[in-house]
């Protein structure tokens, strides 16, 4: 990778960005624009103001409104001219809100000028900032490799999340298979011992078919969930065909009872296709795969759209504070193009979480290349995502489906690769690894105590709606 370092004179105020003078001619490279992130959401700052100041420029702009009680907001610069690249944030300015809060000052100043290439910004404690250009990749690839046949006790049509726990000293793996919309427990001394424990218990129940698809153990014994919800398609006058969303649940038990967090994502509103011939879903997001990164301050969910647009088409990605994990609902934003976007609360008053909320739709990892609902019959998109941390390569891992038709046959099964869960932008070009195959294909790791749908080394269980006849082995 080329770095290069540049010495900011001063960067300075109750909250510091730096970047090039508002009021002058922008310039390819030199264009910075500045942005706020309150409660981990990002807003614009479209309306910056500044003015020459002794040293730089002195910058004022309007906050957004916020809501009673404590906040801290952090203040970044950004390039918008090469795809939006954020420097790192300012340190956070706390602010206790009684009534109004309704400006904020930010200095900025012309760092450097004429650069090409660039993909990320970095304002250091010594006060520089290092601007990093494109580094060749090194190639990771993975393979199939025959392996007795393994199955999950059960039906599956979903994603099967696993999870180890500590019971009475001694390891054990916990599996969640849903089918038909019911999830139900699996545990096991390994992989190949599960066995059906019972269904799980949802409370309340939001109603119709609830698939768990991703589940993240925490620190002191309590388990998040993440489902794909299917309610009918009432509004299209079609209850044989689904319009899924998004929810959240924890769980105290390890998995056996969940109470409802509520849905988290959902399309935005009148994207259904209430003409399309999809066998299944005419519109919605779902078939999901939830990772929460190395510090685990964030969580990340990859999620399949199925809006009407082919723009809204896709495998997406949304964010959310990992502190907010248990007062999920309005907390999630969505990469779209090339920033995330917060939802707007649409009705409701009170308490977070107490109103509705509309989402954006994602920038798709790939743009489908034959869209769902268009009348042909014939599809070419990606869906279905898994993600898992692959110890061997030290890289993240996401498989994919690749849909045909509008009954969801596959093409064949994808590979990607990327070093990062927080920038989109860095999934490799996704490559095949099989032909055709059934849904839902996922790793599970092998290594005791450890090894789950998340967590992998170079070998791995490959699994298709839970079941098995590979391994799959990656190369570097």
């Amino acid at each position: 990778m080329a770095w290069r370092a540049l010495l900011v004179i001063a960067c300075c105020g109750v909250l510091a960005a730096c970047g090039r003078n508002p009021s002058s001619t922008p310039a390819p490279g030199e264009s910075f624009r500045y942005a706020i992130y309150v409660d981990g959401m990002r807003s614009e700052l479209p309306d910056a103001a500044c003015t020459p100041a002794q040293s730089g420029f002195t910058c004022s702009a309007r906050l957004p409104a916020l809501t009673g009680g404590s906040h801290a907001p952090e203040v970044v610069s950004y390039i918008s001219d090469l795809g939006v690249v954020e420097s790192s944030k300012s340190p956070p300015l706390r602010v206790q809100v009684g009534s109004v809060v309704s400006a904020i000052r930010i200095q900025a100043e012309l760092v450097t000028s004429g650069l090409s290439d660039s993909t990320d910004v970095e304002a250091g404690p010594d006060r520089r900032i290092v601007i990093s250009e494109p580094r060749a990749q090194a190639g990771s690839s993975a393979r199939l490799v025959s392996a007795p046949r393994l199955l999950m006790p059960g039906a599956v049509d979903s994603n099967v999340p696993l999870a180890w726990d500590l019971v009475d000293g001694v390891a054990k793996l916990f599996a969640f298979a849903s089918w038909g919309g019911v999830p139900a427990q699996l545990a096991g001394a390994s992989l190949d011992s599960m066995q059906r424990i019972d269904d799980v218990r949802i409370v309340p129940h939001p109603g119709h078919g609830i698939w768990i698809e991703s589940v993240i153990p925490d620190e002191g014994g309590v388990w998040s969930g993440y489902y794909h919800h299917e309610a009918p398609a009432d509004i299209c006058g079609r209850p044989d065909r689904s319009i899924p969303r998004i929810g959240a649940a924890r769980s105290l038990d390890r998995g056996l009872t969940w109470e409802d967090l509520g849905v988290i994502i959902e399309a935005p509103a009148d994207s259904q296709a209430c003409a399309s011939a999809n066998r299944y879903v005419i519109g919605g997001v779902g078939d999901l795969s939830a990772m929460v990164d190395h510090a685990r301050q964030d969580l990340f969910i990859f999620f399949s759209q199925y809006s009407k647009d082919a723009s809204m088409q896709g495998v997406a990605v949304a964010r959310m504070a990992w502190a907010d994990r248990d007062a999920p609902r309005g907390r999630i934003a969505i990469w779209r193009d090339g920033a995330w976007m917060p939802p707007r609360e649409i009705a409701g008053l009170g308490d977070q979480g107490s109103g509705r909320w509309e989402y954006p739709a994602g920038t798709s990892l790939v743009p489908v290349s034959q869209p769902w609902h268009d009348a042909s019959g014939g599809v070419d998109a990606f869906w279905g995502p898994s993600i898992h941390w692959n110890t061997y390569l030290e890289r993240y891992v996401m498989l994919l489906n690749r849909a045909k038709n509008e009954y969801f046959n596959n093409e064949g099964i994808y590979v990607s690769f990327a070093d990062a869960l927080d920038d989109p932008r860095g999934w490799t070009a996704p490559q095949k690894i099989l032909n055709g195959g059934e849904w839902y294909p996922q790793v599970a790791g092998l290594e005791a105590g450890n090894g789950t749908d998340k967590l992998a080394g170079q070998r791995a269980r490959f699994f298709m709606t839970g079941r098995s006849a590979h391994y799959i082995e990656f190369q570097r």
